[in-house]
């Protein structure tokens, strides 16, 4: 049995991101502790946009000191990667691994695609899932074990990089419990470049402030607050415009939920933060993947036990008329392509 272990992940980007709050689930139902601070304008706009190329992005004085202040007693700090954001998180990651003696991970698609480039700003890199990788990770630290014999890890080790055994995900999605949506221990830091201060993240500035609202069908102007879910994981093309198409092939397998799991996740949120709901997202890379029949349930027990609008995003190859149908009827509103 491990002992518990505070762990902090840091996220750009998005305070609606799944993946930190999964990782939460599955660390707390293992008995340690897990801060959340999200800095969703990490990258500011410049004449109103955000991803300028070429250009370098620099952490102000002002950013760094809080979130080494948050960080300070963590045992593991985690960092969520995207490309967009590999300077700035680069910059985090060697202060905190100068002034404090936390554990630095680099995980998701940046660090999975390209963990080459990663290696020299973290202790650790997590390839994929990172559920079982956390805990396995917090063991071999308990256990003085070498980081490069946790499945999926990557690590500099004398100089070399390495990598551990391949981890293969395969495991049901069922065993996981839901994102993590408590808001304890969650923090945002906002605000102009230089001038950034840090509250606690509550489910009323979570809506005023802190998660992209989407213009509703009827009229644009109505602003709707998103809950972004997934009732699958990967993708089983190989397009080579995307992250998953630089992927060894079956790497990271499609896995697909039950209706049921996805329905009984949606009304637990609604019980507890239905104030800050008013449409869903599905973030999966395509939720047409699923079959008619699998449709057909779902529209039937969404329909009849959650009744918000929804949007989905789609593949072109999996699109049928009766799919179509189904989730209009269920009250699909938008489909990304």
């Amino acid at each position: 049995m491990s002992q518990p272990k505070t762990i902090a992940f840091v996220v750009p980007l998005e305070v609606g991101s799944l993946g930190c709050r999964a990782l939460a689930s599955v660390l707390k139902q293992a008995g340690h502790r897990v801060r959340i601070i999200f800095i969703p304008n990490m990258i500011p706009e410049v004449d109103g946009k955000r991803y300028m190329p070429g250009a370098t992005y620099v952490c102000s004085e002002t950013l760094k000191n809080l979130v080494l202040e948050k960080v300070q007693g963590a045992d593991i700090v985690g960092f969520s990667v995207l490309t967009a954001f590999y300077e700035p998180l680069a910059q985090l990651s060697a202060l905190i691994r100068e002034q404090t003696r936390a554990l630095v991970v680099w995980g998701g698609i940046h660090a999975t695609m390209d963990p080459e480039s990663c290696v020299e700003h973290a202790d650790v890199i997590c390839l994929g899932d990172g559920e079982h990788f956390m805990l396995e990770l917090i063991e071999a630290i308990d256990s003085q074990a070498a980081l490069d014999t946790i499945p999926g890890a990557v690590c500099r080790l004398d100089g070399e990089t390495r990598y551990g055994p391949f981890r293969r995900c395969d495991t049901s999605l069922a065993e996981y419990p839901d994102p993590d949506f408590s808001f304890e221990d969650y923090y945002l830091i906002d605000g102009p470049l230089g001038e950034e201060a840090i509250c606690p993240l509550t489910p009323e500035i979570y809506v005023e402030r802190g998660i992209k609202s989407y213009p509703a069908p009827h009229d644009r102007k109505v602003r709707l607050i998103p809950y972004k879910i997934l009732s699958g994981r990967g993708c089983p093309y190989q397009c080579s415009y995307c992250n998953i198409g630089s992927q060894k092939t079956g790497q990271f397998p499609y896995r697909k939920r039950s209706v049921a799991a996805v329905i009984a996740e949606l009304e637990a949120m609604l019980s507890v933060h239905r104030q800050m709901i008013s449409i869903i997202s599905f973030s999966d890379d395509t939720f047409m993947l699923h079959t008619e029949a699998w449709m057909d349930e779902f529209a039937a027990a969404y329909k009849s036990k959650i009744g918000l609008p929804f949007r989905v995003l789609a593949h072109p190859n999996d699109v049928t008329e009766r799919k179509i149908e189904l989730l209009c009827d269920a009250g699909c509103v938008w489909v990304g392509m």
